[in-house]
């Protein structure tokens, strides 16, 4: 947290690599590597770019978070982290986001595709996005519905998989091409 104790460490060229290496710093060390991952250059943490015991500095800054949300490429928003020891990634069941598939044949569905090909539908739990993402602990806090409303892409790291959401889409990673509830794919 920047305030006037850490000001030298966080204004200095680097953040000094035993203070990410602590235990409560686990989920800035996964944004950190996302952020790098995803080809991104700067990074906007609240806790580190905002004097958190200058009132001053604090007020004049929240007045400013519609530009930096609105003008931002991506939130990154740990979603399942209740503190910073919690992280963005963490260890899942593979089995919990393969989807389960099943070949549907119909009379109508052969006649409209080619080469007699199956359809090959899911359909994931209709409630997930709201059950894993709209109901987490992090999206219970009420500042970040302003992230959610103006930042114009936002990656949700769960615990049981990633999900993405823009203006127009809602995709879990299972199904990156999105759909709420329903996806499905030719075979």
């Amino acid at each position: 947290m920047l305030n006037r104790d850490t000001s030298a460490v966080f204004l200095s060229a680097s953040i000094p690599p035993e203070l990410l290496q602590s235990p409560g710093a686990a989920t800035f060390r996964h944004v950190f590597d996302v952020t790098r991952s995803l080809g991104f250059r700067y990074l906007w943490i609240d806790s580190l770019c905002i004097m958190q015991d200058n009132d001053s500095e604090k007020a004049a800054e929240i007045a400013h978070m519609e530009e930096v949300y609105s003008d931002s490429s991506l939130n990154i928003s740990a979603t399942d982290a209740e503190s910073g020891s919690d992280g963005l990634i963490f260890d899942r069941n593979p089995l919990a986001v393969n989807p389960c598939r099943r070949t549907m044949v119909s009379t109508s569905a052969q006649k409209s595709l080619s080469n007699s090909e199956p359809l090959i539908a899911c359909t994931p739990w209709q409630n997930e996005f709201r059950d894993y993402v709209t109901e987490a602990p992090l999206n219970k806090r009420v500042w970040v519905f302003q992230e959610r409303t103006l930042t114009p892409r936002v990656v949700y790291f769960t615990k049981k998989e990633i999900y993405w959401e823009c203006h127009s889409l809602r995709a879990p990673e299972i199904h990156p091409v999105g759909g709420e509830g329903h996806c499905g794919d030719r075979r």
